[in-house]
């Protein structure tokens, strides 16, 4: 015990009992008990302490550990296993507890084995003071170091980069890519994800103390979402209505159609046929990448095509006295008409009639019938009517049957649609030089074998056109030697 003294007068003296003083003012030696301890000055002042008591020299600091090394960061559990009571506890590697029985986890930062002494700082009930120590050794985390780039993938897109950027040398790597699939490689480099979805991924190493790290990454892997359009040549037509389908959609890889009249494609880019009347709802489903779907739709109406007919009477006519009539069959749903008669005129009228003049032969007639709905059809009948050449019969006014080549005989001239002819020439006194039935058969000037003299000689025709009608002529020819 050492003893400070304030006032009185010095010296000071120092005693264990008030009969026996010493001037040491340090009283050592004592054993555990309750002692008084006595002083005076030069004056005889006295003055005495309180009972002070000396505890037991027993230890109030050891405890336990239930692990002694492993791997950073390691957790220790230290328990104090005597009485008193311990303030402090120092780990050694620049943390402290005032716990009475902490759990601590070492850290070793380094890369080589690290041994640290545990220190626990106690008092007894007494009030003695105690420490006790331990060494616990920390070996050092295999610190993995990565980098996972791109971590937004778009597909088709989807391989990510992996760099192991780690400083420890590390081994028994296990990667798990969240996908179903794994790899022991150090650095795998790079990994392509096949569908879509929100990955977290991780790899686990350890070193060559068996201390293992694990370390995540995240990757998602969206897609570009497809965009249905299309377009049409026509939103309206009239049947048979062929509809060309025409993709414009984005981001797409299969393609379906549905036509509304239970037709369907698969075909990027189509065709279709609608047959009936009606209005029919068209979609366009596309599918794209990590069956992602989108769909577009419109309306195509399909309107009606008039049905066309039509008959001509009578089947022929000889112009200019003989017409044709033009009668139209066609369906209700027609309302304008345009009638190609075959010799370049026209009409719009329902059910006309026609007059060929200066036409002959077989006559192409064609009718083009419009609905309301602008929707058309027309009809051509090749040989539709019969034009027979208006009918005619002409002589010349003389001939010479001399034998040169040129006029030597008469006949008609020219003539068009005969039927039936007869023909007679007289001479001037009645008595008949020439007969025959047959137009093409010609006059050659002579009566019976002899040469007819020179004069005038009158002729007379009769016959029938070949649209019916007679015909009663007479004329005269001169004959010249």
């Amino acid at each position: 015990v050492t003893l400070s003294l304030y006032g009185g007068t010095q010296p000071y003296f120092y005693g264990m009992t008030d009969s026996t003083y010493s001037s040491s003012r340090i009283i050592s030696g004592l054993a555990p008990g309750g002692y008084v301890i006595y002083v005076k000055d030069s004056n005889g002042c006295k003055q005495q302490t309180g009972i002070l008591t000396i505890g037991s020299p027993a230890s109030s600091a050891p405890f336990t550990n239930d692990i002694s090394e492993g791997c950073s960061p390691l957790a220790v559990q230290f328990t104090k296993t005597a009485g008193g009571t311990t303030y402090l506890w120092d780990f050694g590697e620049g943390k402290t507890s005032i716990e009475t029985s902490p759990l601590h986890y070492m850290i070793n930062p380094t890369d080589t084995v690290q041994t640290y002494t545990v220190t626990s700082y106690a008092v007894s009930e007494t009030g003695c003071e105690d420490k006790a120590s331990t060494q616990i050794k920390v070996y050092p985390q295999a610190k993995l170091k990565i980098t996972v780039s791109p971590d937004t993938l778009f597909y088709p897109n989807t391989t990510i980069t992996i760099a192991n950027n780690s400083t420890s040398t590390n081994s028994n790597y296990l990667w798990d890519f969240d996908d179903g699939e794994t790899s022991n490689s150090e650095n795998p480099a790079t990994h392509t994800y096949t569908t879509c979805d929100n990955y977290t991924g991780s790899v686990i190493a350890s070193n060559a103390w068996q201390c293992a790290d694990t370390a995540f990454f995240d990757v998602v892997v969206e897609v570009n979402k497809p965009f249905a359009f299309f377009e049409v040549d026509e939103t309206g037509k009239c049947t048979p209505a062929i509809i060309t389908f025409t993709d414009k959609s984005t981001y797409s890889n299969l393609y379906s159609w549905d036509f509304g009249d239970a037709g369907t494609s698969s075909n990027q880019n189509t065709e279709h046929t609608f047959t009936v009347p009606g209005e029919y709802k068209v979609t366009h489903t596309v599918l794209g990448d990590c069956n992602t779907t989108a769909s577009f739709d419109t309306i195509i109406t399909v309107w009606r095509s008039p049905s066309v007919d039509f008959n001509i009477e009578p089947d022929s006519i000889m112009p200019p006295d003989q017409f044709a009539s033009f009668f139209n069959y066609s369906d209700e749903n027609a309302v304008d008409f345009l009638w190609e008669f075959g010799d370049g005129e026209t009409s719009q009228l329902f059910e006309p009639t026609h007059g060929y003049e200066n036409s002959e032969g077989d006559m192409k007639v064609t009718l083009h019938v419009t609905s309301e709905n602008g929707c058309i059809d027309s009809l051509t009948k090749e040989k539709g009517i019969h034009i027979i050449p208006t009918g005619k019969v002409k002589f010349p006014l003389a001939f010479s049957p001399n034998g040169d080549g040129t006029n030597d005989s008469f006949s008609p001239a020219d003539f068009k649609s005969v039927l039936k002819y007869d023909f007679i020439i007289y001479n001037r006194w009645g008595k008949i030089m020439f007969y025959t039935t047959d137009i093409n058969e010609k006059w050659n000037g002579t009566y019976q074998g002899s040469k007819c003299v020179q004069g005038v000689y009158v002729w007379r025709m009769t016959g029938q056109y070949t649209n019916g009608k007679p015909f009663d002529r007479a004329g005269d020819i001169t004959l010249v030697r």
